[in-house]
């Protein structure tokens, strides 16, 4: 009997990292951890930079903030292929899964030898910026993506971060002070993980709760119940 497709996102892979079990629960039962307090702030500011990455697209020229930290790379050049990449993705199937691994991605730049590297926009009032392990491990699976899909990498990825400047001032508007980051990718760790996930899909039980997630010690008892699982 053919397996069911699983679609899952680079999202749902970084919480397969985090917690198999909660993994487990969300893809196969929609059972979810409560949605993080909304960041409209990186939201606005996701929409602003699109936009301008698009302006910088159509002239063929570097956004703004490459060029002030003077990184040669230009917009990739694609409008539709860009815009279905925002919208729907980026995606690769495996066959003999029968799944699929997707992830949307803000922006991709491109070199003089056309390698190319994903670009995330991040938004913070912060006073410093800082790379988490799951920044890290959300620009090794673009890159793995575009790599599936034919494209020469760099194996750089940069987080254009746009820090609230606390001496601009306030009336009634806030300034921010730009800043690029760049990170090593790498892809060789993605599609093993991604292959044992997929294969926790398939299991009718789900792994056992990770002692070290505060959702399957705090929710395990309510779980439990509803799924009657022990």
């Amino acid at each position: 009997m053919a397996q069911t497709l699983h679609k899952i996102s680079r999202f749902a892979l970084q919480l397969y990292l985090e917690c198999p079990r909660c993994f487990w629960l969300a893809k196969k039962h929609g059972i979810r951890r409560p949605p993080p307090y909304p960041y409209t702030l990186n939201a606005a500011v996701d929409i602003f930079l699109k936009a301008e990455f698009d302006e910088a697209r159509r002239k063929g020229k570097p956004h703004n903030i490459f060029k002030q930290h003077q990184v040669k790379a230009i917009p990739f050049p694609d409008f539709n292929k860009i815009k279905k990449w925002r919208d729907s993705g980026i995606k690769h199937y495996f066959p003999k899964l029968n799944a699929l691994l997707y992830g949307k991605i803000d922006e991709v730049v491109m070199f003089e030898d056309k390698s190319l590297s994903p670009i995330d926009f991040k938004a913070t009032g912060s006073l410093e910026v800082q790379i988490y392990k799951d920044y890290q491990q959300q620009m090794d699976i673009y890159g793995y993506l575009l790599e599936k899909n034919g494209y020469k990498i760099n194996k750089r990825a940069y987080f254009a971060f746009y820090k609230v400047d606390r001496n601009g001032g306030f009336d009634s508007k806030l300034t921010f002070l730009p800043e690029l980051k760049e990170v090593k990718i790498d892809t060789s760790w993605v599609e093993d993980v991604f292959k044992k996930a997929v294969k926790i899909l398939w299991a009718e039980n789900p792994p056992l709760p990770s002692k070290n997630c505060e959702y399957c010690q705090r929710e395990r008892k309510i779980l439990e119940r509803k799924l009657r699982l022990t």
